[in-house]
């Protein structure tokens, strides 16, 4: 299949003062080619 995005095992942690947040971790993700997808959330997220 063909993919417009595709990532395995993304994660993000960034430092807030003393602690480390974890933003993703181990997410996986699959957009195909020629459909509509959407990632909503809010706003700054």
């Amino acid at each position: 299949m063909d993919y417009t995005f595709k990532t395995e095992g993304l994660y993000r942690r960034f430092k807030s003062g003393s602690e480390t947040v974890v933003a993703l971790n181990d997410v996986n993700i699959e957009i195909p080619k020629n459909k509509l997808s959407i990632l909503r959330g809010p706003s700054g997220s």
